[in-house]
């Protein structure tokens, strides 16, 4: 099983693999270094989500330096409002859109997200 990478060079940067089986640690375990077989986890999704296009940042470091700054943060309908509320503050102060992806019949938009009242 090998593992997509993004075009950039940083290994911390890996494209989302999209598929329909489910992928069991405990197998990748006997093939793989625990550190390998985890990003194997992390790196995959259902091939329903394939649209995202997905990039993730899988690291150990607690902080990761970007190249290019924060263009906007995208939560999903779901999201806790307690989260929406702290990541708006924290993108108010950065002057960075926050927004909310909302799922009507005629698609999947996204919208500006506004702190819920708690």
């Amino acid at each position: 099983m090998s593992q997509s990478k993004s075009n950039s060079d940083d290994d911390d940067v890996t494209e989302v693999m999209y598929g329909d089986a489910f992928i069991f640690l405990s197998r990748l375990i006997d093939s793989y270094s625990p550190e390998s077989a985890a990003r194997q986890v992390l790196a995959r999704k259902y091939k329903d989500w394939s649209y995202e296009g997905e990039v993730r940042l899988i690291t150990k470091s607690e902080l990761y330096p970007l190249t290019h700054p924060i263009s906007r943060v995208i939560v999903g309908s779901r999201t806790n409002p307690a989260l929406v509320s702290a990541l708006h503050l924290m993108c108010s102060h950065f002057g960075i859109p926050l927004e909310r992806i909302v799922v009507a019949d005629g698609g999947i938009y996204a919208m500006g997200a506004r702190p819920m009242h708690l």
